[in-house]
C-alpha cells in the first residue's frame, strides 16, 4: 500500500539525511585543520 512505501522512504531518508549530516561533519572537520 502506499503507507508502507511512505513508511520505507521515510526510513530512507532518514538514513540518508544522517549519512549527508556526517559526512558534511567531516567534510567540516577537514576544512578547518
Amino acid at each position: 500500500t502506499m503507507d508502507t512505501i511512505a513508511g520505507v522512504l521515510n526510513k530512507l531518508g532518514k538514513k540518508i539525511d544522517k549519512g549527508a549530516r556526517k559526512a558534511e561533519g567531516y567534510a567540516g572537520n577537514v576544512w578547518q585543520h
